[in-house]
């Protein structure tokens, strides 16, 4: 009997272990484009891999690096006074955020080589549910192109790219087990200056108010 229950307790646990492993994410950082010394919004997008997952807490380190060509300019990550994307209906912790509950949105921080972004359920014992092939905001990340001194149309072409450091980022659920993300395999996307880049969200409007009335014109002043 006892080895009964000896083998029946190891299955149990190989069954726990395995489920612990196949609980995966794919974590996408989205491809963009940037105007030479102009502003760019860079989506990371989350969801379950094969199955919905459940997700209590983060912390992800993104580097960033300029491959072609290399030393000519820059990125630089604005860091604004608080995460407007942590309000977004499709975000992945919206309304239960603890950055943005607790910590006044303080969900991020970098400079021209790394960003860190960190979040969690403001219940350390529930989850929020990756749902498979549907993919959330896991994160808003706001970027200015710096010229470095060069004229705008030589960094055009210039390529950024963007990469979790796998050593660094960990997902976890509310039982405290790791989530294998992307199967282990490398998260990153890039960031290309081009002369035609497509505007940021916002742009339009402000083009707008350029050919509005002076009552508006003062509004944008203050």
């Amino acid at each position: 009997m006892k080895v009964k229950r000896t083998i029946l307790v190891a299955i149990a646990c190989l069954f726990c272990w395995t489920s612990v492993l196949q609980a995966e994410v794919t974590v996408t950082i989205q491809d963009t484009t940037v105007s030479p010394g102009g502003m760019v919004d860079l989506d990371i997008l989350i969801e379950g891999d094969g199955a919905d997952v459940g997700l209590n807490n983060f912390v992800m380190v993104i580097g960033v690096t300029e491959i072609v060509p290399d030393g000519t300019s820059s990125l630089t990550f604005i860091d604004p006074d608080t995460n407007a994307y942590l309000e977004d209906a499709d975000y992945i912790f919206a309304g239960v955020s603890e950055s943005f509950i607790d910590f006044d949105g303080d969900s991020t921080n970098g400079d021209a080589d790394a960003v860190l972004i960190q979040d969690a359920h403001i219940d350390l014992d529930e989850n929020v549910t990756l749902v498979d092939g549907t993919p959330a905001l896991l994160a808003k990340l706001r970027f200015e192109h710096d010229l470095a001194g060069f004229a705008p149309n030589e960094t055009v072409g210039t390529v950024f790219r963007l990469e979790a450091d796998l050593i660094d980022t960990e997902f976890n659920n509310a039982d405290g087990d790791l989530l294998i993300v992307n199967d282990d395999n490398d998260v990153f996307g890039f960031i290309t200056v081009s002369a035609s880049a497509v505007p940021e969200p916002g742009t339009f409007g402000m083009l707008a108010l350029m050919t509005g009335t002076l009552a508006c014109r003062r509004r944008r002043r203050k």
